[in-house]
């Protein structure tokens, strides 16, 4: 229903991604997805790899990613994601008015 443009490690060394979403192709998911962001319960799921080289182990056994590229990304519709940090938080609309 669209697609990401940008992401960023915020402050706070998590994944922020910026996406579209085709409302005029998918005006019914649009509106849930506005009634489901004004809950709270938008949330999104994503995947991510980075190759071996670029990887830093550490000794608790957690990887850093460098060079990271997702593979995937997803809004869920109501759905718990697997991190419950991952949801959506800011949601952005662009009203054009008619000049006349």
């Amino acid at each position: 229903m669209g697609h990401a443009i940008d992401a960023k490690i915020n402050k706070d060394n998590q994944v922020e991604a910026v996406c579209i979403f085709f409302k005029d192709l998918y005006e019914d998911d649009w509106m849930e997805a506005q009634e489901l962001f004004a809950k709270n319960k938008l949330t999104v799921s994503f995947e991510l790899s980075a190759d071996i080289e670029s990887q830093e182990k550490l000794s608790d056994g957690t990887k850093i990613l460098n060079d990271f590229y997702f593979t995937g990304l997803g809004l869920l519709f109501g759905v718990k994601p697997a991190c419950p940090r991952a949801r959506v938080f800011e949601m952005a609309t662009k009203k054009l008015t008619e000049k006349t």
